[in-house]
Order: C-alpha cells, then sequence, then structure tokens
C-alpha cells in the first residue's frame, strides 16, 4: 500500500508539472492558428484515432479468433510430447 501511495503521488505531481503546462502551452497554440488549420489538424487527429482503432480492433479479432486454434493445438502437442517421453 505504501508504494502504490508513493506511485500515485509520482504520478500527479509528474501530470502537474509536465502534463498540464505542455497541453495549456499546446492549447494557446492551437487557438493562434487559422480555422482552416485547426481543421485540418483536428481530421488528421481524428484520421489517426480510426487508424489506431481499427488497428487495435483487427488485432483484438485476430486475437480471439486464433484462440479456438491454440486451444485444439494442446491436446495434440500433449500427446506427442507423451508418446516421445514414452
Amino acid at each position: 500500500p505504501q508504494h502504490l501511495d508513493t506511485l500515485i503521488d509520482y504520478i500527479e505531481d509528474y501530470f502537474t508539472a509536465q502534463i498540464i503546462p505542455l497541453y495549456n502551452q499546446l492549447t494557446s497554440i492551437f487557438n493562434q492558428l487559422g480555422t482552416g488549420q485547426q481543421d485540418t489538424i483536428i481530421a488528421n487527429i481524428q484520421n489517426v484515432g480510426k487508424t489506431i482503432g481499427t488497428t487495435v480492433g483487427n488485432f483484438i479479432k485476430n486475437l480471439f479468433g486464433n484462440i479456438p486454434n491454440l486451444f485444439s493445438w494442446i491436446p495434440n502437442v500433449a500427446t506427442v510430447l507423451i508418446f516421445s517421453l514414452l
């Protein structure tokens, strides 16, 4: 529990010292841009988000799709291993 409290304090300090000032700086720079530039940045961020979402979704789909193959492979390996040891 003490280590967890220390970790939480470290994360809070990191966010306070690093992330929040960076966020404030980026928002002030973003607000100084023109409307067209802001729209382009937002569209690019949305495209990156969609790409990451699609990639992660496909990875999870393939991972769960291969689980039945893994379970069907285990008895074969066990059988070969037992007969090899005999």
